[in-house]
């Protein structure tokens, strides 16, 4: 294209079109060769596009799961934006389940209505072999009972440690009674009773698990640990899945925050106003430390209630806001959303303050709640040597609240001060 310009421009003039309005007919044109195609290719597009949009319209859980099948490559990148689409449409996604899920996502029928379900596959480390393994010892020989029963039935030869571990953090067996902490640090040892059994079934010894009551025998092999911290549950089910399915990190605050009036991802994404802010909720998934030339910048990965998306912020203006950037921690950002030089919409990092630290101090007052009058003089005495500042104190008895008359700092420690006074039930932050 490049070569053909001047020739172009000689030519317009001799038509006695100007040179400026010749380049500005050249440059359109050279923009569309970027992208064109004849009108038999136009057609066809726009028959798929209409087929396309009549499956959906038409058959929604059979045409999502599709899609989403379509993207098991990709799944870090588009499952959480798809998933977003398929519950505004009320569809509801189950979590992948060793006795009801298929090799990939299925389409399955729950208390009478048409659900996704997702599959092992499509399981972050999970091979389709082992998944149709799976699949197929438990339409030939029956449902797994329970853990212990589901590694006895295995073939040891298509599983390792790793892969135990994504298919616990994917909730896999969350049918059980152990937690996914629990399975997941017991990840050795199953993995050795699933060796013990296929070693005697090849060599005709009796089977370790011919009375049910046997598995009894081999609990000892169970590591039995507390439950994942929210946090750490919702990572590693997003980091095994791609998407959350079980709940999400942001639920609890969004409850508290709801008030503030707060954007998503979705509508930053639809906007097209250069320079709008927005202030978003989002859970920090992953960061990577990056250089380009003698830049050093930060690729942060987030998830909000709408889906997930990435902001580069430079190192220098992570220094500069005093942001500690930790994974698994809920933040409120405010973006720019601005045109570059290349009149492409960017996202621009203005503040970013951990959750945590807003609570502490975005609320109005203090509430006591007493149960004997008798305590008031000692902890009034108590409440006047605190700090002076703007966050009131308000006492509750019997159902009827007045004003104690003092105010204090957001930050004072009311719990520690009050756990030695006789008669005073709860105290709660009101927003």
């Amino acid at each position: 294209m490049v070569s053909l310009k001047e020739s172009f421009i000689i030519g317009s003039a001799k038509k006695n079109i100007s040179s400026a309005k010749a380049k500005k007919i050249f440059n359109d044109i050279e923009k569309f060769a970027g992208y064109g195609f004849n009108k038999s290719h136009a057609a066809a597009y726009a028959i798929i596009s209409y087929q396309t949009a009549w499956c959906k319209t038409n058959y929604p859980e059979e045409f999502f799961t599709s899609l989403l099948n379509s993207e098991i490559n990709n799944a870090n990148e588009k499952y959480s934006s798809i998933k977003s689409e398929i519950e505004k449409l009320g569809i509801k996604i189950l979590k992948p389940d060793l006795n009801y899920s298929e090799p990939y996502f299925s389409v399955q029928n729950n208390n009478k209505k048409l659900v996704i379900r997702s599959g092992l596959a499509n399981i972050k480390n999970i091979s389709y072999e082992l998944a149709k393994f799976i699949v197929n010892e438990r339409v030939t020989n029956g449902k797994f009972t329970s853990v212990i029963d589901f590694f006895s039935r295995l073939n040891p030869s298509i599983i390792n440690k790793r892969q135990i571990e994504y298919l616990t953090m994917a909730g896999c067996f969350d049918g059980y009674k152990y937690n996914r902490s629990t399975v997941y640090s017991s990840s050795a040892n199953l993995l050795m009773i699933s060796q013990n059994v296929y070693k005697e079934e090849k060599s005709n010894q009796q089977i370790m698990f011919d009375d049910q009551n046997n598995e009894e025998n081999f609990n000892h092999l169970i590591k039995k640990e507390k439950p994942w911290p929210k946090e750490e549950y919702f990572l590693n089910e997003f980091y095994s899945l791609g998407f959350l399915v079980s709940g999400h990190p942001l639920q609890e605050d969004s409850l508290y925050f709801n008030k503030f009036n707060l954007s998503n991802s979705s509508i930053i994404e639809e906007n097209n106003i250069s320079g709008k802010t927005f202030e978003v909720l989002v859970f920090l998934m992953k960061f990577e430390e990056k250089n380009q030339g003698n830049i050093k910048f930060l690729d942060l990965s987030f998830i909000d209630l709408k889906g997930v998306f990435n902001l580069r912020v430079y190192r220098d203006k992570i220094d500069e806001l005093s942001i500690k950037v930790k994974v698994g921690t809920s933040y409120i950002i405010t973006l720019v959303h601005s045109i570059d030089r290349d009149n492409r919409m960017r996202l621009r990092l203005k503040s970013m303050i951990e959750s945590d630290n807003l609570k502490k101090s975005y609320f109005s007052s203090f509430n006591i709640y007493i149960d004997n009058i008798n305590c008031l003089e000692k902890l009034k005495n108590e409440l006047d040597l605190l700090d002076k500042g703007n966050k009131s104190i308000n006492f509750l008895y019997k159902n009827i609240e007045f004003y104690s008359g003092i105010r204090v700092k957001y930050d004072v420690d009311l719990e520690n001060i009050i756990k030695n006074i006789d008669g005073i039930n709860n105290i709660k932050k009101i927003m």
